[in-house]
């Protein structure tokens, strides 16, 4: 079944929909912004050199042997060849790229084996960088895409570079990054909640520089990440309901190991505290910033003896969920119900009533991603100083529509 976004922009199809393979742009989703290039990305690379220790612990007679043994086998894998060069596999795999994070030392001593083995690759350090920013999400009715089109569409052609969108679900996604690797772009946006070793390693591998919106929780500075203050929009969200007199309020949240989703609800808690109010947990409920869930949690708070008078989704895809609900159980929004959301995306300016939520700047969100991926290109990530700005966190603001009706003392 086509999701309410497909829905509203697919045109009907007379046949059954043809299946996409997973991983691949969606129609909607891709869309190329061509430009005169008028920047040189091609020039020399800054110039970062790093020393890397083994965690391989071979004898001198070992490699000897290995080497002798591997003589004109030339489609030995990295890891054999790391083992012989007494290295780990991601230096090999940085020097077979032609990267500049090695020192001369190794890189002279994998190149003999190299050269010694008849190891044949493909010609990589040469290859024209594509300019090209890749954007992938989760979802494609995930909170924000559209903005994120508009964003990435009006900086794009600033910048005079083409941004293909991708939708892709765990499963197929480590080939999607294979294959985007392939073309060598510019840099890699992730809206997504996680990414594995494996998926990690390969973009470092590569040195294909990637920004993530929605960090995993507990996650550092491995990673580059553009994102809105979660924990002051909770705050604004909660002090505006306990302004407008709400005590009783319940929480649709996202899903707990996401960082967004728990900053917002501990931003939440403290304007609940700091209006004297007890929190609640028989009403917050976590789900997964989808509507279906949401509108299930919100069922079921508003069948409590005491159901509450407000309630904050984190997101607004959540929010209308919420509005479903009330439908359902013949509630007024606001007479009977408030509700506050999160995002400020549409279609949240056209339910009804509009909704009153806590606005991220999407637009300037993904100009400031492909700011980082231009400024770490050709940057060996590990070696840049930790002064140098990784992560960008920009301001939520409060949008009041008519979602929200005070509470009568």
């Amino acid at each position: 079944m086509a999701s309410w976004l497909q829905m509203m922009f697919l045109p009907p199809s007379s046949g059954s929909p043809r299946r996409r393979r997973s991983g691949s742009p969606h129609p909607l989703l891709r869309f190329y912004v061509s430009r005169l290039y008028k920047a040189n990305f091609e020039g020399t690379p800054r110039k970062r050199t790093i020393e890397w220790e083994s965690n391989i612990h071979s004898t001198h007679d070992d490699r000897e042997s290995f080497m002798a043994d591997s003589i004109g086998k030339k489609n030995l894998r990295v890891t054999q060849i790391a083992e012989i060069a007494g290295v780990s596999a991601s230096t090999v795999s940085k020097v077979i790229n032609r990267r500049s994070d090695v020192s001369d030392e190794t890189r002279q001593r994998i190149e003999t084996i190299l050269e010694d083995i008849g190891y044949e690759r493909k010609d990589v350090g040469n290859r024209r960088v594509a300019h090209v920013i890749d954007v992938v999400i989760s979802h494609i009715d995930s909170s924000g895409t559209l903005e994120l089109i508009r964003g990435a569409s009006r900086y794009a052609d600033d910048l005079g570079v083409d941004v293909v969108m991708h939708e892709t679900k765990p499963k197929g996604r480590y080939e999607l990054f294979r294959r985007i690797m392939e073309r060598n772009p510019l840099g890699v946006i992730l809206m997504l909640t996680d990414m594995t070793d494996e998926e990690r390693q390969l973009f470092s591998d590569n040195g294909i520089p990637y920004v993530v919106f929605d960090l995993p929780k507990g996650a550092g500075d491995e990673y580059l990440s553009v994102g809105v203050d979660n924990w002051t929009g909770g705050l604004m969200a909660g002090r505006y309901l306990t302004d407008m007199g709400h005590r009783r309020i319940g929480v649709v949240t996202g899903p707990n190991d996401s960082e967004a989703s728990c900053a917002r609800l501990e931003g939440f808690k403290m304007a609940l505290r700091a209006a004297n109010i007890e929190v609640n947990d028989d009403l917050i409920r976590e789900c997964d910033y989808m509507p279906k869930t949401a509108h299930h949690a919100a069922l079921e708070m508003l069948s409590l003896d005491e159901p509450p008078t407000a309630i904050f989704a984190l997101n607004d895809l959540m929010a209308v969920g919420v509005y479903q609900a009330a439908s359902k159980c013949h509630i007024i929004i606001p007479d009977q119900l408030s509700v506050v959301g999160f995002d400020d995306v549409f279609p949240s300016r056209f339910l009804g009533p509009a909704l009153t939520t806590v606005r991220q700047p999407f637009d300037i969100m993904m100009c400031k991603a492909m700011d980082l991926v231009y400024g770490y290109r050709d940057v060996n990530y590990e070696s840049v100083p930790r002064d140098r700005q990784r992560r960008v966190i920009l301001s939520p603001e409060l949008i009041v529509r008519d979602s929200v009706a005070a509470l009568s003392q």
